[in-house]
């Protein structure tokens, strides 16, 4: 008796976290259309896994994104603007510019009025590890 009621729970508490990450994607595909105005620019530098000198915050009044219901992007930042295309899966971004190249961006905040992305860029040069890592933060319009 005791046997199959842990069976039972297992199953049950798998089957909710499968409806639970179904939920968080389509949540995330949902909460990310729209207009969203850049707040901050976070930009933190590491030399082989060792922060590289201190995080750097700018600011950005005209830079926005705005995401379409049709998996379309437009950037706009001062005169400049371009449309691209994008996906959500989980917590990853994936944005195709016009020449197909593309770009997994981590959604690390995504709330009705904020959104968060980060993303990282590495190399290796002279035999040391070089990481850029940026953090971009804006609210909802």
């Amino acid at each position: 008796m005791m046997k199959n009621y842990k069976i039972a729970l297992l199953l049950l508490l798998t089957a909710f976290a499968f409806t639970g990450c179904k939920k968080d994607k389509d949540d995330n595909a949902q909460l990310i259309l729209g207009k969203w105005k850049i707040q901050s620019v976070v930009e933190t530098n590491y030399v082989n896994g060792v922060l590289d000198g201190t995080p750097e915050t700018y600011t950005d009044d005209n830079y926005t994104l705005e995401f379409f219901a049709d998996g379309k992007v437009k950037l706009v930042d001062n005169s400049y603007s371009e449309s691209n295309t994008y996906k959500i899966d989980g917590n990853t971004l994936t944005v195709t510019n016009l020449t197909g190249k593309t770009n997994a961006i981590q959604i690390s905040k995504l709330t009705k009025t904020e959104l968060s992305l980060t993303s990282e860029d590495s190399e290796v040069s002279e035999g040391k590890t070089y990481k850029e890592v940026e953090v971009e933060n804006f609210i909802k319009q």
